[in-house]
Order: C-alpha cells, then sequence, then structure tokens
C-alpha cells in the first residue's frame, strides 16, 4: 500500500525481503538521496536501500517488511530529469 506519495508510480516486490519503488517522473541522475525509516519494532535489520539505483526506481531491502503492523517510510531528495 502507497499512501501519501509524490513521484511514486508503483511499489512492487521483485524478489523477497525487496521493494522496488519505481517513479513516475526520472530522476536527473543517480546521485539522489534516499531517507528511509521504519514504524515498528525491525528487531535488529534496518531497512536500508540495495546499490544499483537508476534513474527510473530503486529498491529498498527489509527483512520484516511484511509482518503486521510494520511500515516503511521513505523521502527521495533529488533533481527531476
Amino acid at each position: 500500500l502507497v499512501s501519501g506519495s509524490y513521484n511514486v508510480a508503483s511499489v512492487t516486490e521483485p524478489s523477497e525481503d525487496v521493494r522496488r519503488i519505481t517513479f513516475t517522473n526520472a530522476m536527473a541522475n543517480t546521485t539522489y538521496t534516499v531517507v528511509v525509516s521504519a514504524e515498528g519494532s525491525l528487531g535488529d535489520h534496518d531497512p536500508y536501500v540495495l546499490a544499483g539505483r537508476t534513474t527510473t526506481y530503486f529498491d529498498l531491502y527489509s527483512s520484516e517488511g511484511d509482518a503486521t503492523g510494520r511500515a516503511l517510510h521513505f523521502t527521495v531528495f533529488g533533481q527531476l530529469a
């Protein structure tokens, strides 16, 4: 579920524990910054952005992202294309 999004076209799950966030409008380059946080207890595993981001999407890893009562929040800072 995506809530309160701006420039997010979709969130998919290409593999277990990975969410792919696809932008509506591409970023100008791959040097944008993603700040991510988690709501609820995630134990020892904080969410983080995986290497290999592109101008059209990035992958977010969370080993406990499917757990009930947990939410992942992110903000992207950068220039649109």
